[in-house]
């Protein structure tokens, strides 16, 4: 069953309001392979299109939020690229906005007050 615009509401009942958009859909008559997708993507829709194998990976990449300022090896800065490129950090107070942690407000939970793009 192919069901767009409506959420299955975990019982067989398809009659809740998906609120999203949809643009386009293809639907093919057999499995395509990567090379007959990306051949499609590049033809009909961006022909820039790479695909996930094709993106270059960053030489390091740092995520913040998986450390902790308490944590034993907290100088080491993981690199999480998967090229081994950790960084160490100095001078930090490991306490307060130093170090791990930083910012207790989501700030992306905050209004445009501007009236402006954000």
């Amino acid at each position: 069953m192919l069901c767009i615009g409506c959420i299955r509401d975990g019982t067989y009942n398809y009659n809740r309001a998906w609120n999203g958009a949809f643009y386009s859909a293809y639907l093919f008559n057999k499995s395509l392979e990567e090379s007959e997708i990306k051949s499609f993507i590049r033809k009909y829709i961006d022909p820039e299109y790479l695909l996930p194998s094709e993106i270059p990976t960053p030489d390091c990449y740092y995520d913040f939020s998986l450390g902790s300022n308490e944590d034993e090896n907290r100088e080491t800065i993981v690199d999480q690229s998967g090229n081994d490129n950790d960084a160490k950090a100095y001078n930090f107070a490991w306490s307060g906005m130093s170090g791990y942690g930083g910012y207790g407000t989501d700030f992306n939970s905050w209004n445009n007050t501007t009236g402006g793009e954000c």
